[in-house]
């Protein structure tokens, strides 16, 4: 069985993760990352359909960090809300293994756990040989 895959990164590139999520499934892994099917956020801010916005999106991606094995983040598009932070504080907490696509920013970057790549290639190309055999 191979593992579960969040993918996070900035709002505006979830066009390009959708592609990726695409090879990925056909690969045979199955991705978690439900925020990547938004079409469109409201405006931040302090009203109510921003308050039930966040709330919902908030609980989802929360819940699909924890049911990943791995989470990978492309942070080469700066995240404007913060939230990739949020998730790779979650995925550091919960002890997830760490794919990083991009330079490092934070301290949290350096850490064992984190293992940061150059781009899209690299991290393909680890994830057809090291996990081809993956078992739980």
């Amino acid at each position: 069985m191979k593992p579960k895959i969040y993918l996070a990164g900035a709002f505006p590139l979830r066009q390009h993760l959708r592609r990726i999520r695409t090879e990925l499934q056909a690969m045979g892994y199955e991705v978690t990352s439900r925020w990547l099917d938004v079409e469109d956020r409201p405006a931040m801010g302090n009203t109510k359909v921003w308050t039930e916005y966040a709330h919902k999106w908030g609980v989802r991606d929360y819940e699909d960090v924890l049911v990943a094995d791995i989470v990978i983040f492309d942070s080469t598009v700066p995240s404007t809300s913060g939230g990739t932070h949020v998730e790779l504080g979650l995925a550091l907490g919960r002890g997830k293994k760490i794919l990083f696509i991009g330079e490092r920013k934070t301290v949290f970057h350096y850490l064992d756990q984190v293992e940061v790549l150059h781009d899209w290639e690299d991290c393909m190309k680890i994830l057809k040989d090291r996990y081809k055999s993956y078992s739980k």
